[in-house]
């Protein structure tokens, strides 16, 4: 008789606080703006830059962000904010959010938005095995078109199938 225990943790997906990005997406052109917060609040500050965009300093959080912040609605979400929050962010706050992870140089999605809002913010979510971390993707445009050969304007656009079960 044989008996195999495989036990596995299990972490689920949450942004904590400030980790610098990788190396290669280090460089403003890329379109990432990775605010510089000392709390588990960072996908909260995301939200805050992406509606109230600042053009000295992005990176920072100011006092005026953190005025701005007490007009959004994050009742019923604890911080850090884990993924199975984010479809309640978005109806609270009428905003389509999408969630993009990066790993060995590659983008992946790990949600996005199925909402039909008039707004839309594009989140990178990475790690560094320690903490995790919500990243504002400013233009996902800029970002990507680093990643090809080609030198044209590139748009990236992302198509979502909904399928009916009868």
């Amino acid at each position: 008789m044989n008996l195999y225990i495989n036990i596995v943790s299990y972490i689920p997906l949450r942004g904590n606080s400030y980790i610098p990005l990788p190396q290669e997406l280090r460089n403003s052109k890329k379109g990432l703006i990775n605010l510089q917060n000392e709390d588990n609040k960072c996908f909260l500050w995301c939200h805050v830059r992406h509606l109230n965009p600042a053009k000295k300093d992005p990176q920072r959080i100011k006092l005026t962000d953190k005025k701005f912040a007490s007009k959004l609605d994050y009742s019923g979400v604890s911080f850090p904010v884990k993924l199975s929050d984010i479809p309640k962010i978005g109806r609270q706050n009428s905003i389509n959010i999408s969630i993009f992870g990066y790993e060995d140089f590659r983008f992946y999605p790990i949600r996005i938005s199925k909402e039909k809002y008039g707004d839309h913010i594009k989140v990178l979510y990475i790690t560094d095995k320690e903490k995790t971390h919500y990243v504002l993707i400013q233009n996902i445009n800029r970002l990507m078109f680093n990643f090809t050969k080609h030198k044209d304007t590139a748009y990236i656009v992302f198509i979502v199938f909904h399928q009916k079960m009868s």
